[in-house]
């Protein structure tokens, strides 16, 4: 697979327990579509953006992202600054679709510990996101996590998590924890999965367990298409009876 000019973040989307997956060629490295983040930001200088469209199912509703556009600057090294614009839609027992500008999410991705190559030290990053929703949806939300990585052959396996900060009436503070794998198959398809859970960001949510495969494929050196597809494994009809992303990346 082609190097991986940089990696992104989770969002308030985003797993424990990976699988490691039989690799052939040299490991890929991971980012959108997991939720579980990678800690390895963008290279100094160099860039790299997602158009996606992603969604949750639940008993009598979806919703997610019809469209969104994500970018990701290497502003200094070991250092990567983040912005992510949806346009969020919800689809309830109606049936009505209704569309609406979601909440910008603006991150900063430092990575203090670097992976030792031939030891058992991992590379680590810190993340704090914040997401700010239009003005009728409620206060910010600010999410702070520690992400780990470390290649054991041909995979990467990576993982963290963090405590969100979730303000306003009916929500509640809440964690998330995950644990993935991706691994090159092929000298252009990488293949992943990951584990997570989640607790409650409202007074009446419940906790989520969940799981998703994922595949990164290169089209060239600066195109790639990243796509997952996942369940939920605890609580699943009111957190995620299915749920999907798919990407197209472009890296500079």
């Amino acid at each position: 697979m082609t190097e991986k000019k940089a990696a992104s973040h989770p969002t308030s989307r985003r797993l424990p327990g990976g699988v490691l997956l039989l690799a052939l060629c040299p490991l890929a490295q991971a980012g959108p579509p997991f939720r579980t983040d990678d800690p390895e930001p963008v290279d100094d200088g160099h860039i790299e953006a997602y158009l996606f469209t992603e969604a949750t199912h639940v008993r009598d509703n979806t919703d997610g992202t019809l469209l969104g556009a994500e970018l990701n600057y290497g502003a200094a090294p070991d250092l990567q600054l983040s912005i992510t614009l949806p346009l969020a839609f919800d689809l309830s027992d109606d049936p009505q679709w209704h569309t609406r500008y979601g909440a910008t999410e603006l991150g900063a991705k430092y990575r203090f510990v670097h992976e030792q190559e031939d030891g058992w030290l991992p590379q680590i990053s810190f993340y704090p996101a914040v997401e700010i929703p239009q003005n009728d949806q409620g206060p910010a939300s600010t999410f702070l996590p520690l992400w780990a990585q470390k290649s054991i052959g041909r995979c990467d396996v990576f993982g963290g998590g963090g405590y969100r900060i979730n303000p306003g009436r009916d929500r509640r503070n809440n964690q998330f924890f995950g644990i993935g794998t991706l691994c090159a198959v092929t000298p252009t398809l990488g293949l992943g999965t990951e584990l997570y859970t989640e607790t409650p960001d409202s007074h009446e949510g419940k906790t989520g367990t969940g799981m998703s495969l994922a595949l990164h494929q290169d089209f060239s050196e600066r195109w790639h298409l990243v796509a997952s597809l996942g369940r939920g494994l605890r609580n699943a009809g009111d957190t995620n009876l299915v749920s999907y992303y798919v990407g197209l990346e472009w890296t500079r």
